[in-house]
C-alpha cells in the first residue's frame, strides 16, 4: 500500500485486515459514557449538566453509543461475509454478548448487591428479585431490573445499570442482519442498495411517530439505532466506493450545519460521527495501531461502569462527578481487562468449536427424525 496516498483511498483498502484503531476507538466511546454518566450518578433527575447536550442535541454518552451502533453494524456485516453458515454467525454474536454479560449478571447481584444493599444477607438473598434478577438481566430480557435495596439512597436511587438497556437493540440489529442476509438482501449492490433505502424512508418515517420518536416508550430508539446499525452495514457494503479523506469529514460537517432545524438534522448528525468514527479507525497509523493488539475492552467497561460508579458514590458521597469519573473509571478498566482475558476472549475462541458441534448436532437429530418417519 502507497503510505504517501492511504488517505485518498477507498474503505476496502481498509477492510481486509485487523491492523485499525477499532478497539482503541469502541474503549475511548466506552470512557465516553463513563463519564456522561457521571454526572447522573452524583445529581440523579437533578442532573444539571449532560456534556454536548446544548450544542448538538444530544448528550456525549448518546454520541458515543451511536459511534457503538455504526462501528458494530461494519464489523458484524464483515463478520456476516465471511461465516461460513447462519449458525456460525449466530454462535459468534451470542459468545460476544452472553458469556461476559452471565458472569456480570452473577457478580452484580450475588457479590456486589450484597455488599451495598441496605437489606440484611438473608433478606437480600431469600428475595426472589434477587434471583428474578439474574435471569431477567442475565437474558437481556428486562435489563432495567433492580435489586432489592441497593443504591437506595444514591442520587440516582436504585439504578442498577443505565447501560445495558442499549444491547437488547443490538441484538435486535443482529436478528435483522441474519433475516436480511438468509432472505439475499446481501447478493448484489443493487438489492441492497434499494432495500436500504427502503429500510431509511421506513425509518425516517417511523422516526417522526410520537410513539417511536419518545425514547421512553418500549423500543422507542429502534429508529436511532436502526439508522446507525445500518450506516455501518452500508459503509461495509459499498466499502469500494466510499473514500476516507478529511475533505469528505468537512462535507459530512456542513451537511450537519445544513440539516439544523430539519428533521434530516438526527440523520445527518448520525452520519457524520459514524464517518468520523470509521476514519478515526483507518486513517490514523503509526504507534497508536499498538493498541489494536491489547484488547478490547470497551464492551467490559460498558457493562461494569455503571454498578461501579453507583458503588463509588455510596461509599463516597462526597464525590464530584470527576473524581466519581476518575475513581469508578480506574476500577472499572481493571475489571474489564480480567473480563477479556478470563471470560470474554475465550469464549470468543471457543465459538468454531461450538458451531461445529452445534451443526453435527443438527445434522445427527435431522437423520434421527428422518429414521423415525422412513423406518428401513
Amino acid at each position: 500500500m502507497n503510505k504517501g496516498k492511504a488517505s485518498t483511498y477507498t474503505m476496502s483498502n481498509y477492510t481486509l485486515g485487523h491492523d485499525n484503531n477499532f478497539n482503541l476507538i469502541r474503549l475511548i466511546a466506552a470512557f465516553a459514557v463513563l463519564f456522561s454518566h457521571s454526572f447522573s450518578v452524583v445529581f440523579g433527575a437533578e442532573n444539571p449538566y449532560r456534556p454536548l447536550l446544548e450544542s448538538t442535541g444530544a448528550p456525549l454518552g448518546s454520541h458515543a453509543v451511536n459511534i457503538f451502533f455504526v462501528v458494530s453494524g461494519l464489523l458484524v456485516m464483515q463478520s456476516w461475509e465471511r461465516s461460513s453458515t447462519p449458525l456460525s454467525f449466530v454462535t459468534a454474536r451470542i459468545m460476544r454478548i452472553y458469556p461476559a454479560m452471565i458472569v456480570y449478571t452473577i457478580l452484580i447481584a450475588l457479590v456486589v448487591g450484597a455488599a451495598f444493599s441496605s437489606f440484611d444477607a438473608l433478606t437480600y438473598y431469600t428475595s426472589a428479585k434477587t434471583w428474578t434478577y439474574l435471569l431477567s438481566v442475565g437474558s437481556l430480557v428486562n435489563p432495567h431490573k433492580t435489586l432489592p435495596g441497593l443504591f437506595g439512597d444514591n442520587p440516582d436511587a436504585f439504578n442498577v445499570n443505565a447501560s445495558l438497556w442499549t444491547l437488547r437493540y443490538e441484538l435486535i440489529c443482529y436478528g435483522a442482519l441474519v433475516v436480511a442476509g438468509i432472505l439475499g438482501a446481501f447478493k448484489t449492490k443493487w438489492r441492497f442498495g434499494l432495500l436500504a433505502l427502503l429500510a431509511a424512508v421506513v425509518l425516517f418515517g417511523l422516526s417522526q411517530t410520537s410513539f417511536v420518536a419518545n425514547a421512553d416508550a418500549p423500543y422507542g430508539s429502534l429508529t436511532r439505532f436502526g439508522f446507525c446499525f445500518g450506516i455501518g452495514v452500508a459503509a461495509y457494503h459499498f466499502r469500494d466506493d466510499i473514500p476516507l479523506h478529511w475533505s469528505v469529514l468537512g462535507l459530512v460537517a456542513l451537511g450537519v450545519y445544513a440539516a439544523l432545524g430539519t428533521p434530516l438534522y438526527s440523520i445527518a448528525l448520525y452520519v457524520a460521527v459514524g464517518y468520523a468514527a470509521l476514519w478515526l479507525a483507518y486513517i490514523p497509523s503509526g504507534p497508536v495501531r499498538h493498541f489494536n493488539r491489547v484488547g478490547d475492552y470497551s464492551y467490559g467497561v460498558y457493562i461494569y461502569a455503571y454498578p461501579i460508579q453507583q458503588a463509588v458514590v455510596a461509599t463516597v458521597p462526597e464525590y464530584s462527578a470527576l473524581e466519581v469519573f476518575m475513581s469508578a473509571g480506574s476500577i472499572t478498566l481493571l475489571v474489564s481487562v480480567a473480563s477479556w482475558h478470563l471470560v470474554e476472549q475465550p469464549a470468543l475462541r471457543s465459538k468454531s468449536t461450538i458451531a461445529n458441534w452445534l451443526s453435527r448436532k443438527m445434522v445427527w437429530r435431522s437423520r434421527q427424525d428422518s429414521n423415525l418417519q422412513h423406518p428401513a
